[in-house]
């Protein structure tokens, strides 16, 4: 519950999250970078959120990853954000 209130903070009209690292998220929420992981692989297991698509260098789209120096975007996936839009309007 934690991390998904850390990412509303975030979330932009079109249902995507700003940039925000694990260790950001963490203080916020004053959880464990390990237990802030733990979490959004978990909404990601239920299908809450998505990462998002972006091209590679041999030009194919694939899910945005984390890296060394490099945050991961993300989204909610199209199933939440339709009840999540719903709410809001």
């Amino acid at each position: 519950m934690a991390v998904i209130m850390s990412l509303c903070r975030y979330v932009k009209p079109d249902g995507t999250f700003g940039r925000i690292s694990r260790e950001k998220m963490s203080y916020e929420t004053a959880m464990t970078p390990a237990q802030v992981s733990r979490g959004m692989a978990e909404l990601k297991e239920k299908l809450v959120i998505e990462p998002v698509p972006r091209m590679s260098l041999d030009g194919r789209w694939r899910p945005d990853r984390s890296n060394f120096g490099h945050v991961a975007t993300y989204r909610f996936t199209k199933e939440a954000w339709s009840y999540i839009k719903n709410d809001i309007l």
